[in-house]
C-alpha cells in the first residue's frame, strides 16, 4: 500500500504505479526531458534498463481509462450494496442482543445493591460485610458502564445511505477518482488495488484486485491512444 509519507499532491500515482519492466515504483517529480518536455512520472533505471518517463496528464488519463474498464456492472454494485446492508443488520442485531444482556446485568446488580441495603438495615449482615459486597457491586456496575456499546439507532439510519454511496462510487469509479482531491485519489486507489498496479506497453495490469474485483480481468480492454 502506498505510504502517506510519499504523498505529493501533484502526483497521486507516485509509488503506487510500478514499472512493468523493472518492477520499481515510479517516482513523481517535475522534470524536463532533452527536448524541453515537462514530465511528471519517472522510473529510475537499474543497470541495463532504460528509464521510463511519462507526462503527468498522460499517465493519469490512462489510469482513469483503466478504471472505466474494471469498474463492476451496476447490477453487481447493487448486490454489493445489499450485502453491505445485510452484514450491517446482522452486526446490529448482535449489538442489540449484547446491550440487552448488559442491561439485565445492570438490573441484577442494582437489585443486589438494594438487597444489601435492606439486609444491613435489618441487621442481617454487619457493616464490614456490607461494605465489601457493595464495593463489588459498584466495581461491576462501573465496568459495565465503561464497556457500554451505546445506541445503534443513529448508525442504523445511516448505513443504507453509506451503502448507496459506496454503490455510486463503484459504478462511477473512473469519474469519482478523476474528480477527487489528490489525497482522496490515493486512498481510493489503494483500497481497490492494495498491492499497487503495474504499467508497461501503455497498459495497466494489477496482480491483486480488491475483493469487489476478484472476478474481473487483470487489465483493461484496449482503447485507442
Amino acid at each position: 500500500m502506498t505510504s502517506y509519507k510519499s504523498f505529493h499532491p501533484d502526483f497521486p500515482l507516485r509509488r503506487f504505479v510500478r514499472c512493468g519492466v523493472c518492477g520499481q515504483a515510479m517516482t513523481g517529480s517535475w522534470s524536463r526531458g532533452k527536448l524541453g518536455v515537462l514530465y511528471g512520472y519517472n522510473c529510475c533505471p537499474r543497470s541495463g534498463w532504460r528509464a521510463v518517463s511519462l507526462r503527468k496528464e498522460r499517465l493519469e488519463r490512462l489510469f482513469a481509462e483503466f478504471l472505466e474498464g474494471v469498474q463492476p456492472r451496476a447490477d453487481l454494485a447493487a448486490l454489493f450494496r445489499a450485502a453491505v446492508v445485510e452484514v450491517w443488520r446482522a452486526k446490529e442485531a448482535d449489538a442489540v442482543a449484547l446491550r440487552a444482556a448488559r442491561q439485565r446485568q445492570v438490573s441484577d446488580l442494582e437489585a443486589r445493591r438494594s438487597k444489601l441495603v435492606a439486609a444491613l438495615l435489618d441487621d442481617k449482615i454487619d457493616q464490614e460485610t456490607y461494605e465489601a459486597e457493595i464495593r463489588s457491586v459498584r466495581t461491576k456496575l462501573a465496568e459495565l458502564a465503561e464497556n457500554d456499546i451505546g445506541d445503534v439507532t443513529e448508525a442504523d439510519l445511516e448505513v443504507d445511505a453509506v451503502a448507496r454511496f459506496a454503490e455510486y462510487v463503484l459504478v462511477n469509479l473512473s469519474r469519482f477518482w478523476s474528480g477527487a482531491r489528490p489525497d482522496q485519489k490515493q486512498r481510493l486507489q489503494t483500497v481497490f488495488f492494495p498491492e499497487g498496479i503495474d504499467f508497461s506497453e501503455e497498459k495497466f495490469r494489477t496482480p491483486v484486485n480488491g475483493l469487489i474485483f476478484n472476478d474481473l480481468p487483470n487489465e483493461a480492454p484496449e482503447k485507442p491512444i
